[in-house]
């Protein structure tokens, strides 16, 4: 080989090398956050899992077939899809949905979800916490929301049915008297 072709190849290596060392280094800067998330998030977040209770140690796990009967209790019309103790803490997690054919339509609708999930103590057989189930009401979270939602079963009670035009009439003035109350509330700060 000559200089001049050494040289070339150096070029061509160099070159190569710092595209290939830029893929590796996102590749790296990405990949290392999602790998360490949990430690990430209890580092600065905080650990979102209710405390456990203390047992004496050497204390049994509770029968999967006794979690599985409690979960069964709290929804006797619902199915069982998946059943995850867990590896790293006490907690078994239960997978429930309203039937076979609910989930096969989630698939078909991506976006409805209409199974859920209830979180157990292993040791105790405990409902640590739990995921809202598609058919139950939602919680309003608003003024307004909550206005909606005594609207909406008000109506349902009443009709059978909601009434677009008198709900749709009923928001109407609802949002008008949370402006003006807004606008009131504001002329009495400049006061």
């Amino acid at each position: 080989m000559t200089t001049r072709t050494l040289r070339r190849w150096f070029v061509v290596h160099k070159w190569t090398s710092l595209v290939c060392t830029l893929f590796l280094l996102i590749v790296c800067v990405t990949g290392l956050p999602l790998l360490f998330s949990e430690q990430i998030w209890d580092t600065f977040v905080g650990d979102d899992d209710p405390p456990y209770e203390v047992l004496p140690a050497g204390m049994p796990n509770a029968s999967l077939d006794v979690i599985v009967e409690k979960a069964r209790s709290l929804y006797p019309g619902q199915i069982i899809t998946s059943v995850n103790p867990d590896d790293d803490e006490p907690a078994v997690l239960i997978s429930m949905a309203p039937s076979w054919q609910a989930l096969k339509d989630d698939e078909t609708y991506p976006d409805r979800h209409s199974g859920h999930w209830i979180k157990f103590d292993a040791r105790t057989a405990k409902v640590l916490e739990q995921s809202r189930p598609a058919d139950a009401l939602k919680e309003p979270r608003t003024w307004t929301g909550i206005i909606m939602g005594s609207v909406i079963v008000e109506h349902e009670m009443q009709l059978g049915s909601v009434d677009c035009q008198r709900l749709l009439a009923h928001v109407t003035i609802v949002g008008r008297i949370h402006e003006a109350s807004k606008h009131q509330a504001g002329a009495g700060v400049v006061r």
